[in-house]
């Protein structure tokens, strides 16, 4: 069932990017059946692809709320597992990534900031070298969009530097 769970999710998403017809559907059969069986993995997968569609339809309010959601999984997630399950922290990541980037399109600076913040002490800890430089270049542009051209030039350097570092 997780992976045709998944498998329907990625259908949705190849159906939104060719022509867009039926894609809302698998992906909401996708998120209802993750839900029916409780899988959190999965329904974090589902979650973030629901978003990006929402995002590149540019319907910040839905991106926000999936964003929101995400986030809240991938904590449970994060929480109930002891040992780390691969990719469940940049699951988590992502998610605040997400939930940043809605909160700036709304013009809530300060929850898009705390959001990219909390995404790069994740990828920080966990020595993530080029998910802390999505996050740093997120903060960058934060700064920059409010005019602290000091402060984003900084993050932009530290996101360089992230990602050239990268093996």
């Amino acid at each position: 069932t997780h992976r045709e769970i998944i498998m329907q999710s990625l259908r949705g998403i190849m159906l939104f990017k060719l022509d867009n017809n039926g894609a809302d559907q698998l992906l909401n059969d996708a998120y209802n059946l993750a839900k029916k069986v409780s899988d959190d993995i999965a329904l974090s997968h589902v979650l973030q692809n629901m978003g990006y569609v929402a995002g590149l339809r540019e319907d910040i309010e839905t991106a926000h709320q999936l964003s929101l959601e995400t986030v809240e999984v991938s904590m449970r997630l994060q929480a109930l597992h002891s040992v780390e399950i691969p990719q469940v922290t940049e699951k988590l990541i992502f998610a605040l990534l997400n939930l940043g980037q809605a909160e700036r399109v709304k013009g809530n600076y300060e929850a898009a900031m705390l959001a990219h913040t909390r995404a790069l002490g994740l990828a920080e800890q966990d020595q993530k070298q080029v998910l802390a430089g999505h996050a740093q270049r997120a903060i960058a542009d934060l700064y920059n969009d409010q005019g602290d051209k000091l402060h984003a030039k900084e993050y932009f350097f530290l996101a360089y530097e992230n990602y050239k570092n990268t093996e």
